[in-house]
């Protein structure tokens, strides 16, 4: 008998506390349905902040990613970013990026990298245009800034939260949900709407593997400035630096040095009349070489095209243009009155001359040697072959 009782009594302890848990789950049920009704619609900030977002001209933001190395530590790099309406830009905007060294800089279709220790600016001719394209898609700022993300589809609600004394709603989306070599992927969005701005001012990227959380990336947007189309902010390319095609390196070929033979170099220039070496026996050549997308080759031909201003006696200048075809350079040219000739499609020329970034000058003395070879936009260099006139 005194088994009988213990195992009714443990029995009935059993479905009491069975009972117990349904009637707490249940309640969580209820009150959990009762705080998503009391919000009317949990997707009703989120939409807020979608709609905030694409209506924007000019943004202004600071981004900072925290991003977990493989030693344990966690890297964290802050930038700074503008962003300016514009419907025909692959992403519907144009934008600005700084920090880490780094600059990068996409208007009007051109798109720029700087690269402020290397002092280079690394530039897409018109036949990298996919390459210029995968750049922008795959920059990290780009995939998770505040306007991409909000603009992806199958977000849901999540919850509300605090953090640093601010109220946010959370919403989720599955980003991946696969399984590789018999082990499950998974990676799962969150995004935090402030809830009196409904700004996003937190994400996350949170990568499981096999069902455990194997790495988070957090991004946090604060600083926002909101602007019309005439507060667009301006930036100027650092001077000196060099313009670098993309896909090349400085290194790879070797440039020519002072007390060199320069090559011969011949071609037809934009008004179709051929111009060769021996066109300038016993005269200083000044050579340069040139890209139509870089920003410091603009500088120099604004420079040297001035009203005011003309060459030296026994000086002559000619522009190469490695990278570009005569149809572009053309209309390029449209923008100046260059009196000096200009030759296109000019590959091999450059190449002969070790050209590895651009704005390049090469003086060439009488005597067929290199005199002097200057990179980047220096005026001071130029000013030694040029006289104001009316002084």
């Amino acid at each position: 008998m005194a088994v009988n009782n213990l195992e009714f009594i443990s029995s009935s302890n059993s479905s009491f506390m069975t009972g117990k848990n349904t009637i707490n789950w249940v309640i969580s049920v209820v009150l959990c349905s009762f705080f998503i009704a009391c919000k009317q619609d949990p997707m009703q900030d989120f939409e807020e902040s979608r709609r905030k977002m694409n209506e924007i001209e000019n943004l202004s933001f600071s981004q900072t990613v925290y991003y977990p190395n493989p030693m344990g530590l966690v890297d964290t790099l802050k930038v700074s970013k503008d962003i300016s309406r514009n419907p025909q830009s692959i992403i519907g905007y144009d934008f600005l990026i700084k920090g880490g060294g780094r600059d990068v800089l996409y208007e009007h279709g051109e798109f720029k990298m700087v690269n402020h220790q290397k002092r280079e600016v690394t530039i897409f001719p018109s036949d990298k245009t996919s390459e210029r394209d995968l750049n922008i898609l795959n920059n990290r700022f780009i995939q998770y800034s505040p306007l991409t993300l909000v603009n992806l589809e199958d977000w849901y609600y999540s919850g509300d939260t605090s953090l640093n004394e601010s109220n946010y709603t959370m919403y989720k989306r599955v980003d991946l949900d696969t399984v590789i070599n018999e082990n499950s992927v998974y990676t799962v969005f969150r995004i935090y709407i402030h809830s009196e701005s409904k700004l996003p001012e937190r994400f996350e990227r949170n990568n499981y593997y096999k069902g455990e959380l194997s790495q988070r990336v957090v991004y946090e947007y604060d600083q926002y400035r909101f602007g019309t189309s005439n507060s667009k902010s301006q930036y100027s390319i650092p001077s000196n630096f060099i313009s670098v095609p993309y896909g090349r390196s400085t290194q790879d070929l070797m440039m020519l040095k002072k007390g060199e033979k320069a090559p011969d170099f011949e071609g037809f220039d934009l008004k179709n009349e051929w111009v060769e070496t021996g066109d300038f026996a016993d005269q200083q050549v000044l050579v340069m070489f040139s890209a139509i997308n870089c920003g410091y080759c603009k500088l120099a031909m604004e420079f040297l095209t001035e009203e005011n201003i003309q060459f030296s006696e026994q000086m002559n200048l000619i522009s190469f243009y490695p990278e570009d075809t005569k149809d572009q350079v053309s209309r390029y040219m449209n923008n100046f009155n260059p009196s000096f000739p200009l030759i296109a499609n000019a590959g091999e020329v450059g190449q002969a001359f070790g050209v590895n970034g651009y704005p390049t000058f090469y003086l060439i003395n009488r005597k067929g040697e290199i005199e002097e070879v200057v990179q980047g936009f220096d005026q001071d260099f130029l000013n030694k072959f040029l006289i104001r006139k009316g002084s």
